[in-house]
């Protein structure tokens, strides 16, 4: 059974640390007598080839084994943040900072809001689409765990595809429609199917973050 790396490297420090006295005394030896260091070494350490090169595969494989988990770890750190808690009320807010009338349908609330009020994600995630509607943008955030929700129409949006975004961030502005009302659709979805918007109803009310 092989020994653990640890154990193994603080035998390659006292090899390079002979390797260097022997250097210098076979250097000023060597050309008097014959003899190499090589053979100096041979006298003093049987077998000394052998567990130095054993040392320094051990280095060696203890190097690659940490410059591999460098890698991991900074894979993981580079992934967007998806991961949120849609089931939970607490980790959830509500699209708006006010609203003049609430509309509760089956699938989907409906805000009348004033004109060009803001519209904020419900929690952190990332734009996973951006695609146009009447009257403005639909976006839609992943939140991970097969959630998602969707807010249209905005106009003036402050995101864009792909971008992380954090509970309460700006996605944009309410577009008014061409009967001059300012409403907002917002849906939340789990995998397939939209989740009715009745459980959502007692989430914090938005909160700017300050973009």
């Amino acid at each position: 059974m092989s020994r653990p790396v640890y154990s193994q490297v603080p035998g390659c420090l006292v090899f390079l640390l002979l390797f260097t006295v022997f250097f210098f005394t076979g250097m000023q030896a060597g050309a008097g007598n014959g003899r190499g260091l090589a053979g100096k070494l041979q006298e003093v350490l049987p077998g000394w080839e052998e567990r130095w090169a054993a040392s320094r595969e051990s280095v060696i494989g203890a190097g690659k084994k940490i410059a591999g988990l460098a890698g991991e770890v900074k894979e993981v750190l580079a992934r967007p943040l998806t991961r949120a808690h849609m089931p939970e009320k607490k980790g959830v807010y509500f699209p708006v900072l006010s609203w003049e009338k609430q509309e509760l349908l089956p699938d989907r609330i409906g805000f009348t809001l004033p004109e060009k009020a803001g519209v904020y994600a419900a929690a952190c995630g990332f734009v996973a689409e951006l695609f146009p509607v009447k009257g403005g943008w639909q976006v839609r955030l992943d939140h991970g765990g097969e959630w998602s929700s969707v807010y249209y129409p905005l106009t003036g949006l402050t995101v864009a595809r792909g971008g992380r975004v954090r509970a309460g961030e700006k996605l944009g502005s309410c577009a008014t429609g061409e009967n001059g009302e300012t409403k907002l659709f917002w849906e939340v979805w789990r995998g397939g199917e939209a989740v009715p918007p009745r459980r959502f109803l007692t989430c914090r009310p938005a909160q700017e973050t300050g973009k």
